[in-house]
């Protein structure tokens, strides 16, 4: 294989695994949307539900299931993207990693709102499953956050050289586990738009 076959193959691969990161970062952000209208859902579904077992009355109830039914149809489309990232587990090693971590988000996901029963039930019920939308929403953003960091990384080294990224990693942890997580933030953001403007990526 002569050394343009070589360098177009090797763009070919760059280029496959930029589309897989972007697919993997846009059905999770995606998933991410439709677990913040589900909480929005169970919110108003919460404020709904103690009216009602304060003494509701029927409008009142209908009103709290129709949320709760509108915070239901939220989470399975999150599922349903997830569900996306495993499809694509056998062809794409991005993909299958990420997913290890989102697809466990729906385990645990109680549906059942049908017929659900006395009113204090009822709020727990939404109380529980609304605990674990958040704890799923803050999953979700932790791994967009990481995702999005490592390409920022990959494109450092790819300018500056592995040893300067080493070095830019291992400035950013110390600075974490002295809780100074902001001045991370700022730096990346500064770093990002400096390599726009003088590389233009």
């Amino acid at each position: 294989m002569g050394s343009k076959d070589k360098e177009a193959r090797k763009k070919m691969e760059e280029q496959r695994a930029i589309a897989e990161k972007r697919k993997v970062i846009d059905t999770t952000k995606r998933a991410l949307k439709c677990l913040k209208a589900a909480k929005a859902d169970l919110d108003s579904a919460r404020r709904w539900g103690i009216l009602d077992v304060i003494g509701g009355m029927y409008v009142i109830s209908g009103i709290k299931l129709i949320k709760m039914e509108a915070a239901k149809k939220h989470i399975h489309e999150a599922m349903t993207e997830l569900q996306k990232l495993r499809n694509e587990n056998d062809h794409t090693d991005y993909a299958n990693k990420n997913y290890s971590r989102l697809g466990l988000l729906g385990i645990g996901f109680d549906f059942g709102f049908d017929g659900v029963g006395p009113d204090v039930y009822a709020q727990f019920r939404i109380e529980g499953l609304r605990a674990r939308v958040i704890e799923a929403i803050k999953r979700v953003e932790t791994i967009l956050q990481e995702i999005g960091e490592a390409e920022l990384l990959d494109r450092y080294a790819t300018l500056y050289g592995e040893a300067r990224r080493l070095r830019l990693e291992r400035s950013w942890a110390r600075r974490r586990e002295k809780g100074r997580d902001e001045s991370v933030e700022r730096e990346k953001a500064a770093l990002l738009a400096r390599m726009r403007d003088e590389y233009a990526v």
